[in-house]
């Protein structure tokens, strides 16, 4: 409202020139990245681009930053893809208990 826009879409399309959903897809990460500033701090020195960081944002965990950026950093973003599309390997067996 200070800028004199209702919303970012409109800021965005009139005064950066960028369309309101790209406007409102670089919110989203932006909002993710809050919750993980060691990402944040990769992202804005560009040791992370910012489509990787899309890539990624829904399977941060906390503690797990580290490991993302480093292969976020080392591999192209289709295999990124399928590295955050394969089902994760869990270091704790979940163990059920049966009972008959």
């Amino acid at each position: 409202m200070d800028l004199k826009y209702s919303n970012v879409s409109d800021y965005a399309r009139e005064e950066l020139g960028i369309a309101a959903s790209t406007a409102a897809k670089m919110e989203r990460l932006a909002r993710k990245l809050r919750d993980f500033p060691v990402v944040r701090e990769a992202v804005r020195r560009g040791e992370l681009t910012l489509r990787k960081a899309e890539i990624i944002a829904p399977v941060l965990v906390p503690g797990d930053e580290v490991r993302w950026i480093l292969w976020g950093k080392a591999e192209t973003v289709r295999s990124l893809k399928v590295r955050v599309a394969k089902p994760r390997e869990s270091d704790d067996d979940d163990w059920l208990k049966f009972s008959a």
